[in-house]
């Protein structure tokens, strides 16, 4: 099966070079495995590797992590995987700040409003502050798109 494949692969206690492939094919399929397989079969996992010491497996599970919430569930995003992204948004490199950054916007359509205010708030004010250009640059797309939407949403059901 594909968990047999990928979970060995994915152990960051042994050495080997597969771990940001393997997180970065278990998100791409998420949405094929369903969330029931990718919350029982590798869930645990992946947030272990979002801690991970190398750079490149860090920066993998950032940019993966909209992926991971759109099929997890509300509850399991708010409860284990928010905690999570807070402290990859608050990582020492650059690189895993700006993935966090950039997804944003289809991480914060996975969670309840009162959740996103609470949580999600705070740490996009403190990414759009942060030292690095080109993570506030990020930041600033983030906030048009959704800008944007917000003032979509405004506009529907109005008539000509």
């Amino acid at each position: 099966t594909i968990q047999e494949m990928l979970l060995p692969n994915t152990n960051p206690h042994e050495l080997n070079d597969f771990p940001p492939e393997a997180v970065t094919l278990i998100a791409a399929l998420a949405t094929y495995l369903g969330g029931d397989i990718i919350v029982h079969q590798f869930l645990d996992r992946y947030i272990e590797l979002c801690g991970d010491t190398l750079l490149h497996v860090r920066k993998c599970c950032a940019s993966s992590f909209p992926k991971i919430c759109q099929v997890a569930g509300v509850k399991i995003v708010e409860q284990k995987l928010l905690p999570v992204f807070s402290q990859m948004c608050h990582d020492d490199i650059w690189g895993v700040r700006k993935a966090c950054a950039e997804g944003f916007t289809q991480i914060s359509n996975t969670i309840e409003q009162r959740v996103r205010v609470q949580m999600l708030t705070p740490l996009f004010l403190y990414l759009l502050n942060d030292v690095c250009v080109t993570l506030k640059l990020s930041c600033c797309v983030t906030a048009i798109i959704v800008t944007a939407g917000v003032q979509g949403e405004g506009q529907r059901g109005r008539g000509p």
